[in-house]
């Protein structure tokens, strides 16, 4: 079965960004992979504190 063009695809088909993962502990952008701009990210600030 093919996709139709109409149909909506799923932006995180491809998965999430990774920037920012590096941070602390769940940080990280929560844009998917591939966006546009790439320069541009939305990051998390993950458990910073230690707890959790």
């Amino acid at each position: 079965m093919t996709a139709r063009a109409t149909e909506p695809t799923n932006p995180f088909a491809g998965g999430v960004c990774t920037y920012g993962e590096d941070i602390a502990p769940g940080a990280g952008c929560i844009l998917p992979a591939g966006h546009e701009p790439a320069d541009r990210h939305v990051v998390t600030d993950g458990d910073l504190d230690g707890e959790g």
